[in-house]
């Protein structure tokens, strides 16, 4: 992937490689041909490919500055020491947040449209995402409707059955009497 060229000050905080938008959630639905990530929604005939991305950031080149800055303001007096603590704190909050990234890695969506438009789903267990990018990689290469809900906090995925439709909007059949369903 080509590096993050949108801020020319990232490699002093860190900036991550990855173009793709970033994203946690909790539960991924598949619903047919779309997969539904909270409020995103990706056409599975748009996906180009999915991979195991590494969640890498650069090393945050300011952190070190921002220690030193810290350590060397603890020596005056009155609020200085508090701004150093507070300073030579956040140089150390983003080292932490250097190492705590270093070897995570996340689930790419690469679409069709580019990197720029793509997810990189984040917070989720590597052995859970290579569970997850296979799901992912059968239902596009057989081409079949699936109805599957991936819960990533649980780890397990389920197969969602729609068993009846009722009072509903959408004509699933042929229409008779009115045009209002329900789903059960």
């Amino acid at each position: 992937m080509a590096t993050n060229s949108t801020n020319p000050l990232g490699f002093l905080f860190g900036a991550g490689n990855a173009e793709a938008k970033e994203l946690a959630t909790n539960i991924i639905k598949i619903r047919g041909g779309t997969i539904l990530l909270g409020d995103k929604i990706i056409n599975i005939r748009n996906i180009a490919s999915v991979e195991v991305g590494s969640l890498a950031i650069s090393f945050p080149w300011i952190a070190p500055l921002l220690i030193l800055i810290g350590i060397s303001v603890l020596q005056g007096g009155g609020f200085l020491p508090l701004i150093g603590l507070a300073v030579g704190g956040w140089g150390s909050f983003l080292i932490y947040i250097y190492f705590n990234r270093l070897n995570a890695k996340g689930l790419l969506i690469l679409l069709n449209s580019g990197v720029n438009s793509s997810t990189l789903l984040t917070q989720i267990d590597i052995e859970f995402v290579k569970l997850i990018a296979l799901t992912l990689y059968n239902i596009m290469s057989t081409g079949d409707e699936r109805y599957l809900d991936i819960f990533v906090d649980q780890k397990t995925i389920t197969e969602v059955r729609i068993e009846q439709v009722s009072n509903s909007v959408v004509s699933t059949g042929s229409v008779t009497g009115d045009l209002v369903n329900r789903v059960n």
